[in-house]
């Protein structure tokens, strides 16, 4: 690594606004139409200089990751603890050679960008709707657990906010990434959910039928259930308003004031569907 490298100074204003990268990717489902956040800085700033955290070598950068052409400085310590993908890259790259760069092909600049700023420790961005897919795509792959973890306690608390803060298309979107990466915890809550969703609602959604047939297979037997045990309630108030009429009214079927109570269980049983 070359000492003038380190020796350039560069002034950078930074502001707090929001700057986003619009990532299409035919390859993978996840990302093809969410937007890509970098950074929480002024759009007026160019893109080199946004990334100016990892596009510099510094006092604690010891190796450049080469992504699409372009150098990312990293800290070798920092991604070996994080990741044992890295470790393991480190050291095997460490017996072969000199180490001091690694190219990651196939890897995209602004998402490695965005996987560094939320694992390293002095910036830890939060986990958003727009970089989770990334995210949790690269910590799969870089088996970085503590990163998966965010993601799904993000996931995690969207779902339990409730379905009014939760549109059907964001939870059908979490319900595919759960499925995809294994998180048994959201795709449970997701279908706990989703089991008092109208089914039209779920299969006027595209995403819907990316789920497993586990999961879809457990969305319906759970509104089925539902449904069963709504009439199971119905069929019991009507045998004892019934009886209530015979004994009450002299009556040998259920009058129409009785009726009304039956049509209020009714209709508190199929909203809550």
């Amino acid at each position: 690594m070359e000492d003038d490298e380190k020796d350039i100074n560069v002034d950078v204003v930074v502001k707090t606004s929001e700057i986003s990268v619009i990532e299409k990717d035919e390859n993978d489902n996840f990302d093809s139409h969410r937007k890509l956040s970098v950074s929480s800085i002024s759009s007026s700033l160019s893109h080199e200089t946004v990334c100016n955290a990892f596009s510099r070598a510094t006092d604690t950068s010891d190796m450049r990751l080469i992504v699409e052409g372009k150098p990312l400085y990293v800290s070798r310590l920092v991604l070996s603890i994080i990741s044992p993908v890295f470790k393991e890259m480190f050291e095997r790259r460490a017996r072969e050679l000199s180490l001091f760069e690694i190219p990651l092909s196939g890897r995209k600049y602004d998402e490695m960008l965005e996987f560094l700023y939320s694992v390293y420790p002095d910036s830890l961005k939060p986990i958003s709707d727009e970089n989770l897919s990334v995210l949790l795509k690269l910590s799969e792959e870089y088996k970085v657990q503590t990163l998966k973890n965010r993601c799904s306690q993000f996931m995690l608390r969207q779902i339990e906010n409730g379905p009014k803060s939760l549109p059907v298309e964001q939870l059908v979107w979490f319900m595919k990434l759960a499925d995809h990466y294994k998180l048994e915890t959201i795709i449970d809550k997701a279908i706990e959910q989703a089991t008092r969703t109208p089914s039209e609602l779920l299969e006027n959604n595209s995403e819907f039928y990316d789920l497993s047939p586990t999961t879809t297979t457990k969305i319906f037997m759970g509104r089925l259930r539902l449904f069963e045990k709504s009439h199971q309630k119905i069929q019991k108030k009507v045998a004892e308003t019934e009886a209530h009429c015979s004994v009450y009214h002299k009556k040998d079927s259920i009058c129409t004031k009785c009726y009304v109570s039956i049509g209020k269980l009714a209709i508190s049983e199929f909203s809550r569907l």
